[in-house]
């Protein structure tokens, strides 16, 4: 066997996610072309182990995939499309921060590298309130954001 083309894209949870769901609509013949089949037993036990990690918060840095939009991830409302214009973020940086939905400073600068030095406290912030704003929050996140942000203000 012969590599021709290794990783030639980064895709998020998300996009993973989609692409199980249709390869398993594919084998459950539940894509239209109605062909029920069996999978493969390593194909089938990769797919739930997947599924599982993706859909689950199964440890603190893990977004489940069903609270994404595809708006959120592709598009002109998506998260790159409102930080690309003022910040300069890789796009594995941007990745990260879709799979990862930072939700304070700590979180960020573990997300991006030296964000410290490329960004202000304030612009770091306006990133983490653009992410709120695009992919919303988790709701068990949410007082773990409000004790960072008090925190940060010296309350």
């Amino acid at each position: 066997m012969k590599i021709l083309k290794a990783q030639t894209a980064l895709l998020t949870n998300w996009e993973v996610a989609q692409i199980l769901k249709t390869e398993a609509a594919e084998y459950s013949g539940s894509d239209g072309t109605a062909r029920e089949r069996k999978p493969p037993q390593n194909l089938k036990d990769m797919m739930t182990g997947a599924s599982l990690y993706l859909t689950r918060p199964t440890h603190p840095f893990n977004t489940p995939t069903s609270t994404y939009t595809p708006t959120s991830v592709a598009g002109t409302a998506s998260l790159m499309a409102r930080l690309s214009p003022k910040y300069k973020l890789t796009k594995a940086e941007y990745i990260m921060l879709l799979n990862l939905r930072p939700v304070n400073i700590i979180e960020f600068e573990m997300v991006v590298e030296e964000a410290g030095v490329r960004f202000a406290e304030s612009e770091q912030w306006e990133i983490l309130d653009v992410i709120k704003e695009v992919l919303g929050q988790m709701p068990e996140k949410v007082e773990q954001a409000a004790q960072a942000q008090a925190q940060a203000n010296g309350h």
